[in-house]
């Protein structure tokens, strides 16, 4: 194996061989066609305890899947624990201790996969704009509290100190932050006048 994580799928192999205790004598040589083989798994919407989060890595590990995708923030909760942002856990009711998450990312990591969480911004944002609502940047009639105010300084901060807290909790090399469904037309921010001063 080339690394670590090709010694883990080698052993996962192995695994899937065993039969009454035996193994067949067989020869080898495998690789994977794609580098990221995924699952999203979202988290925001519909809570899985952490006991279930790890029958899933366990699940997808087995199947030689690499990647999980996890969506941990949406209109519908927060569910990160904040220590530098209490309040932003206390939104949707569940959520994961910073304790829960270096766990799950340790036994991912032993497992071979590798989380990618999904903490969405500027849009799908209600739960942290509740949360913190000097951060809003408007939304719709239906969701007025849908995007951040990306054109004030303060919300800079404020994600920035968010995403680095998220860094720290997940050693990997990459952060989802969404982007989707906020339209530079969209009313909210067309008559928002920090952000039009920002794109000017």
């Amino acid at each position: 194996a080339a690394g670590e994580r090709g010694v883990i799928w080698a052993l996962t192999t192995l695994y899937a061989l065993i039969d009454g205790g035996s193994l067949p004598v067989c020869e080898i040589d495998d690789a994977p066609e794609y580098p990221h083989r995924g699952l999203s798994l979202d988290c925001a919407r519909h809570f899985f305890p952490a006991a279930e989060v790890r029958r899933i890595i366990e699940g997808i590990s087995l199947a030689k899947i690499n990647t999980l995708h996890w969506h941990l923030s949406d209109d519908q909760g927060w569910r990160i624990e904040s220590r530098v942002f209490p309040k932003l856990c206390a939104q949707g009711g569940e959520y994961y201790t910073q304790e829960e998450i270096r766990g799950i990312v340790e036994y991912a990591r032993l497992r071979g996969v590798e989380i990618i969480p999904e903490i969405d911004m500027p849009g799908h944002a209600t739960a942290a704009v509740r949360a913190y609502p000097q951060f809003n940047g408007g939304g719709s009639k239906d969701n007025p509290d849908f995007t951040f105010n990306v054109g004030k300084e303060g919300t800079r901060v404020f994600l920035s100190d968010i995403l680095r807290e998220v860094s720290e909790l997940f050693p990997g090399r990459y952060i989802h932050i969404g982007g989707d469904e906020v339209a530079f037309g969209s009313e909210a921010w067309n008559t928002n006048a920090d952000i039009q001063e920002l794109i000017r």
